[in-house]
């Protein structure tokens, strides 16, 4: 009934408003004094029924948003959608996106990009889960559209002719018109390791070359911690008991790991793991320093009986909205500084909370709750409710949940002969999710 209320013409302009943790604005231009006021709650979707212009900095740093629908929406200004760290999905059909429109959204794995007309400087930059672009309309690319878009593997401009500020990494690339860029034969498509498959159920075309001076190993009991190329991007490894230090730092396209047996995560274990946003690890007992630290895409973790967590272990984490500790006494030295969306530290044990555990963080961003008496800062806000946020993402549907779901499917030269693809597909579908 909301969805057909929203999509009938509203004539009255009415100033902008929440239900739960939905934003409503009806004007045809969004700006920035209108959103102003917006930052001061936590939102997780935005409903723009009628804009279709978004003008300069209107949503810029809103950090937690996950889903904006606007369908009619046509132009999105300078620095429109910068830095919103957990913007999951958005459904317009945008024509012209202007400087710096989705820069840093870490977490924006697509975005309907066929209808783009004109592409101005660094719009996507920093764009770290952004995984495909496809546009036949666009001639040239401006400087840094695509800088440190890691993720982006399939990219096609059936018309663009000048490629000089286009800078890829490893891409499949469809550009017929520039014959220096067009490279339609490599096909870097997702890596899955796991390791109860034997080496002779690996298919190269499906895990890409590691290295030219290295064969794929046949992973057994362990992974090879010594791989350099960024290619992992599903990883199970069932039997490993302790995660080496700075195993898999830098693994810049690493989508979803497993880790049932795990006890012990070590020193910057996934240090810079910046497109992770998957990770099941519900037996972990210590997390070392630096463990997590620059895990960009992480929205949340399920090691709720980790009884130690070392210094900065969860830093930078933007797109943490929430977490929760069964066991955890202590929040030490800047272990959630940065983390500009975290919301909720559930941890019922804990009774000492360091001064800059939270640094760089709103002032009373973050609401802990504990059955044990918690000092009060300006930091943080010790609560004695559990507060409930509605599902994240403003559908019938979990679609992020069944988008993830049906990645893995798609894996299915080298994951359907796996023998643990059915408990795979079920831990996803029993998350905890946002309520």
């Amino acid at each position: 009934q909301l969805k057909k209320a929203i999509s009938k013409p509203i004539s009255i302009k009415r100033d902008p408003f929440i239900i739960n943790n939905t934003v409503f604005m009806f004007d045809e231009k969004i700006f920035k004094y209108q959103t102003a006021k917006l930052k001061d709650h936590f939102v997780l979707n935005i409903v723009l029924p009628n804009a279709i212009e978004v003008m300069n900095e209107a949503f810029e740093k809103f950090h937690s948003v996950r889903y904006v629908y606007a369908p009619k929406l046509k132009t999105v200004w300078n620095f429109g959608f910068n830095q919103c760290h957990n913007l999951y999905r958005i459904d317009a059909k945008i024509v012209n996106m202007h400087q710096n429109a989705f820069s840093t959204c870490y977490s924006l794995p697509q975005i309907h990009t066929e209808s783009i007309e004109k592409l101005d400087e660094a719009a996507f930059q920093n764009c770290l889960n952004l995984r495909k672009f496809v546009n036949n309309k666009i001639c040239a690319v401006e400087i840094r559209t695509f800088n440190y878009c890691d993720c982006l593997t399939h990219f096609q401009m059936c018309n663009l002719k000048d490629a000089t500020n286009l800078w890829l990494k490893k891409a499949k690339v469809d550009c017929p018109k520039c014959a220096k860029l067009h490279n339609d034969k490599v096909d870097y498509e997702v890596g899955v390791f796991d390791d109860v498959i034997r080496q002779q159920l690996m298919n190269v075309k499906n895990l890409c070359q590691l290295d030219d001076r290295q064969q794929i190993p046949t992973l057994n009991v362990h992974l090879p911690f010594d791989i350099q190329a960024q290619v992992i991007t599903i990883l199970i490894l069932h039997e490993i008991k302790e995660l080496p230090k700075k195993a898999l730092a830098g693994q810049l396209r690493l989508f979803y790991c497993r880790i049932p047996s795990c006890a012990v995560i070590n020193e910057r274990g996934f240090f810079n793991c910046t497109a992770l946003r998957y990770l099941d690890c519900k037996n972990v007992k210590q997390v070392g320093a630096y463990a997590f630290s620059q895990c960009y895409s992480m929205t949340q973790y399920n090691c709720h009986n980790v009884e130690y967590v070392g210094k900065a272990a969860f830093c930078q984490n933007h797109c943490l909205l929430k977490i929760k500790f069964n066991l955890l006494v202590e929040i030490g030295d800047r272990v959630f500084q940065e983390c500009r969306s975290l919301n909720f530290v559930h941890a019922e044990k804990l009774k000492y909370v360091h001064d800059k555990a939270f640094n760089d963080i709103r002032v009373w961003q973050v609401k802990i709750y504990s059955q044990n008496p918690i000092k009060q800062s300006i930091q943080y806000q010790a609560v004695s409710d559990i507060p409930r946020f509605q599902e994240a993402l403003y559908t019938d549907k979990f679609l992020e949940r069944f988008s993830l779901l049906n990645l893995l499917r798609r894996r299915h030269l080298a994951v359907s002969k796996a023998k643990y693809y059915e408990r795979i597909t079920e831990n996803f579908s029993t998350l905890q999710w946002i309520e």
